[in-house]
């Protein structure tokens, strides 16, 4: 697997503070100037968890 470079404090906290304000993978990533991929894999890797799921189907059946 390749190495993956540090994250610099300063960018880390950016980040924190995107997810912290909604901000989208994608909206991260244009304000950063990273891939989404790199955005949701640091997200990921310190647990932030990202936003609340929105829309979509649900897919739980209701027995009417």
């Amino acid at each position: 697997m390749a190495e993956t470079p540090e994250w610099p404090e300063q960018r880390v906290k950016q980040l924190v503070a995107l997810v912290a304000l909604g901000y989208s993978a994608s909206q991260i990533a244009r304000a950063m100037e990273i891939t989404r991929n790199s955005a949701i894999g640091k997200v990921h890797r310190l647990g932030l968890g990202g936003r609340p799921k929105t829309g979509g189907k649900s897919k739980s059946r209701s027995t009417n």
